[in-house]
């Protein structure tokens, strides 16, 4: 009996688990990851903004450049110049040699969308915390400003099947705990999507909300991120 219900547990593992490669690799084609990120560089400019992070950074999913979380951005602040070192698919760990290619060592403000891909790719808690206080000791004495978040419960979207949802969102969770104390012990502004419910939002109205693969955001999904963005900048 034992012998056969361990067989059946075996099996349904590897059903899900197939299931789930399948869906991800269907998924992940309904998206161009060729866009690059919305950047304006404006000489002397009164205001500089950074924006840094993976694939939400870079605004993937979203209609345009114009649409993405540093596309809206430009809309409120016409004048300000805007790098964007975003790059898709990176971890935070993949930020901090990023951190070199910096063209200035001064910014007003620093926005960062890191985390999706830590949660995703099951990333320790011990290296995503070790590896974000890297990135933020790092910009710290370069900004007046570090604003930073990851893509809220992710677990929510149907990107994920059962029970790998649970798992993603249990770790999402946990991400939201390391980024608040974090945040809390550096002086930054962490945005706390799974908070304000933005993933019950997104699963409300889908169409509306998410990119074809279900995971990442249309430019709308990106306004009510940066709308959240805007309400943290000093």
């Amino acid at each position: 009996m034992l012998k056969t219900f361990s067989l059946f547990i075996l099996i349904l593992i590897t059903y899900v688990s197939c299931r789930q490669a399948w869906y991800i690799n269907r998924l992940s084609k309904k998206v161009d990851f060729t866009a690059q990120p919305f950047q304006r560089n404006i000489p002397n400019a009164s205001l500089k903004v950074l924006f840094l992070g993976d694939s939400t950074a870079v605004g993937s999913g979203s209609q345009t450049p114009e649409t993405s979380t540093s596309g809206w951005f430009s809309k409120d602040f016409p004048n300000a110049s805007i790098e964007n070192i975003s790059e898709n698919g990176i971890k935070i760990s993949a930020l901090i040699p990023k951190l070199d290619q910096l063209k200035s060592d001064h910014y007003d403000i620093v926005i960062m969308h890191i985390g999706g891909n830590d949660i995703i790719r099951l990333t320790s808690s011990k290296k995503i915390e070790s590896d974000i206080r890297t990135v933020i000791n790092f910009l710290k004495p370069r900004a007046k400003q570090i604003i930073f978040l990851h893509s809220g419960d992710i677990g929510k979207s149907k990107f994920f099947i059962w029970p790998f949802n649970l798992i993603i969102s249990a770790r999402s969770y946990n991400m939201r705990k390391i980024y608040k104390k974090v945040a809390e012990d550096t002086g930054t502004n962490y945005v706390d999507l799974i908070a304000m419910e933005t993933s019950k939002t997104f699963a409300a109205k889908p169409e509306e909300y998410y990119a074809p693969d279900q995971l990442h955001l249309t430019g709308k999904g990106y306004r009510l991120w940066y709308d959240m963005i805007r309400a943290q900048i000093r």
